[in-house]
């Protein structure tokens, strides 16, 4: 039987940080809570010590550094590190900067239990995870911000009115 998931959970509320712990009790032979914090700081000592195999922090956390700052700085320190941030913000932009701080995933707190610790394990296997209800949006996003770029390295050719109306199609 291969060992439970070593988890570190940080969340700026004791209450979240408890019910997820709770939610991933029912989950005993697959994961396992190390610790949790509820700063960066506090993040970051408990990591260190504990070599989590996933760390799941929330987006945001009160204070001087949010989850991404956390994310940012854990994965500077040991590349290989596996982050996976847990947010209540169904929002495109937390996701991109997520990816560019170097998280291993972004995933909404209206996740099952089951779906969640499912998650972890692709994220600990070294895939990156993304909640399904924001893959296709962020995908959409990312493209037509990828089809302006193309857009603006040929629009030398064209005249200002149809470059009005292809980045109003944009």
């Amino acid at each position: 039987m291969p060992q439970p998931l070593r988890l570190v959970l940080v969340d700026d509320h004791e209450m979240v940080l408890e019910g997820i712990k709770a939610v991933l009790a029912r989950f005993r032979g697959r994961v396992r809570v190390l610790a949790q914090a509820v700063s960066a700081d506090q993040a970051e000592a408990l990591v260190a010590t504990l070599d989590p195999d996933v760390v799941v922090a929330d987006v945001r956390l009160r204070g001087h550094s949010s989850g991404l700052d956390l994310c940012r700085r854990l994965v500077l320190a040991a590349p290989q590190r596996r982050v996976v941030l847990l947010s209540a913000y169904d929002d495109e932009q937390y996701l991109f900067q997520a990816i560019r701080a170097g998280a291993a995933g972004y995933l909404l707190k209206s996740i099952g239990g089951e779906e969640l610790v499912r998650q972890l394990e692709r994220a600990a296997e070294g895939e990156t995870v993304v909640d399904p209800t924001m893959a296709g949006r962020a995908v959409g996003v990312g493209g037509a911000a990828a089809g302006r770029r193309v857009l603006a390295g040929r629009a030398s050719c064209l005249s200002p009115n149809e470059k009005a109306r292809c980045w109003a199609i944009w």
